[in-house]
């Protein structure tokens, strides 16, 4: 649909069009799914906050798309807002792995402060590190080779724009590689949301992370187009060797977005 409406447009007017919030839905990934979570998540009786709160929610969500440049379409974050909001009473604390500019990290926020959990936020933030990975050919059908430094987004950056459309107050912002910075992290968590393109920092967030998922928590992982990744998540030996387990079942909900659930039996 995106693709279309650009060969229609003029170039001068696209960038103020795809800022649109009706043209946003219309272009994301599944249309119908974005307005069917929005639905879902207004009408909803699993989350316990009023209809004006919600309604508060998706007004601030569609104000992040229209400012900030956001490396997701609508629902890839409505979706696990809606999840964490159906954990009322469950300890724990999100998780997020992967800023870029801190759009996605606003929106987490908003929902943190509601559930008054807090918002820990990996990130180099310095892009991309340095790694052997092969160039990704994935399903939505681009070429990404994932160099050094791409997706970059500093922490001054990412904080300016958590204060002006987030909640700052809620987030701690763990600078460093996920190797250095997670293996002594020991906190409870009821959501993971991993947004890392890389198989290799994709591991160390499992590795380091699953242990830290209460029963029914949830990892999401926005990188489920990259065929690389998409394979890690039923790789039986990783899953043994490294986590002790059998590999869940992956969930998809777009091409880029899909959710492993924690059950502890």
């Amino acid at each position: 649909m995106r693709a279309i409406v650009a060969k229609i447009i003029p170039n001068k007017a696209k960038k103020y069009l795809f800022k649109n919030t009706v043209v946003k839905l219309l272009c994301s990934p599944r249309p119908t799914l974005a307005v069917a979570i929005i639905l879902k998540f207004l009408f909803s009786k699993k989350i316990h906050i009023s209809f004006a709160e919600r309604l508060t929610i998706l007004r601030r969500f569609f104000k992040i798309d229209k400012y900030l440049d956001c490396a997701h379409s609508f629902e890839e974050y409505l979706i696990p807002a809606y999840e964490i909001l159906t954990f009322p009473s469950v300890k724990g604390h999100i998780i997020e792995a992967g800023a870029f500019k801190g759009g996605g990290t606003a929106k987490l926020s908003i929902i943190a402060k509601i559930c008054n959990r807090k918002l820990f936020v990996f990130d180099s933030f310095e892009g991309l590190p340095e790694n052997n990975e092969p160039v990704a050919h994935t399903t939505l059908g681009g070429i990404c080779p994932y160099n050094k430094g791409e997706f970059s987004g500093s922490l001054d950056e990412v904080r300016r724009n958590v204060e002006k459309f987030g909640e700052i107050e809620v987030c701690s912002f763990v600078k460093g590689w996920f190797d250095t910075t997670m293996p002594t992290f020991r906190e409870e968590v009821i959501t993971v949301f991993c947004d890392v393109d890389l198989e290799s920092s994709t591991k160390t967030v499992l590795k380091n992370m699953w242990p830290n998922l209460v029963n029914k928590g949830f990892f999401f992982s926005q990188d489920a187009h990259i065929p690389i990744v998409l394979k890690l998540f039923s790789n039986q030996d990783f899953w043994r060797d490294e986590i002790g387990q059998d590999p869940p079942r992956f969930v998809h909900f777009t091409k880029r977005l899909g959710y492993l659930k924690k059950i502890v039996k």
